[in-house]
């Protein structure tokens, strides 16, 4: 079963920053893309802690390197090292894309 979800606009954190920021899933980008995580939507402290352990955590830079087809897996370069996510446990890692 694949579920989408669109992106998400949320408002700014600090006051100093001006407009929305804009969230989606890991498996919206495309290869080559580079974001910044933003939240971690998956229930439960067993799912948090082992991305954490591999390294995605908020306020964490990655670059996708590659999107499988055909509901695949999706790698990411994570400081240097690369990280391949099921797609259902990548559509619950939210993202914002750096320019």
């Amino acid at each position: 079963m694949f579920i989408y979800h669109a992106p998400i606009l949320v408002s700014p954190k600090n006051q100093g920053e001006q407009g929305y920021t804009m969230q989606m899933p890991i498996t919206s980008l495309r290869a080559g893309a580079v974001a910044q995580v933003t939240a971690l939507l998956g229930q439960g402290g067993s799912f948090q802690r082992k991305l954490r352990t591999v390294g995605i955590r908020e306020g964490k830079r990655l670059r996708v390197v590659a999107v499988h087809p055909f509901a695949g897996p999706i790698v990411l370069d994570i400081d240097g090292r690369q990280i391949t996510l099921g797609r259902s446990i990548a559509q619950r890692v939210m993202v914002r894309v750096e320019g």
